[in-house]
This record gives structure tokens, sequence and C-alpha cells, in this order.
């Protein structure tokens, strides 16, 4: 059995606003080190891009529920019932 190295390892050049967010963070968060610091960015980031992803499905929802409501052009189930007949021929 082999085993895997799963480490991470990053070395970033510190600009000025960079350097100025690290002193920031390493002040913040004192108790953490520095895998600790950029584990919490990531996990932030993470959610973040959730939360952001979760609002775009939203807006599609109210797209497709506007154009249901419309009486011109496929209604989303007319769509849904094209797409399933049409899918394989589509190029």
């Amino acid at each position: 059995m082999q085993t895997v190295n799963q480490n991470l390892q990053v070395k970033l050049t510190l600009d000025e606003g960079l350097k100025n967010v690290w002193n920031f963070l390493t002040r913040e968060y004192e108790g953490l080190d520095k895998s600790g610091i950029v584990r919490l960015a990531l996990n932030n980031l993470a959610k973040t891009t959730k939360r952001q992803d979760a609002a775009a499905k939203f807006d599609i929802d109210a797209f497709f529920k506007d154009l249901d409501k419309g009486k011109s052009g496929m209604t989303e189930n007319e769509f849904a019932k094209w797409w399933n007949k049409n899918k394989n021929n589509l190029v």
C-alpha cells in the first residue's frame, strides 16, 4: 500500500496590500499558526462561494417562473419535454 503525501504548500510573495492583510490576520487570530489562518481563510471563501451560488440559483428559478407566466415561448415543462425528446440529436 502506498502512502500519499497530502501536504499543500503555498509560497507567496507578499506585496504591500497582502502584508497588511496578513499582519491583521496574525493579530486577529494570534492563537492560530500559518496553516490555521490559511485554513480559516479557505473555509470562509468556500462558505461565501456557496452563498453566492445559492443566490444565483434562486435568481434562475425566479427567471423560469417569470417565463412560465408569460404567454410567448415554451414553459419550463414544455422545454423539459422538448429537451428530453431532442437532446440526443443536438450537436
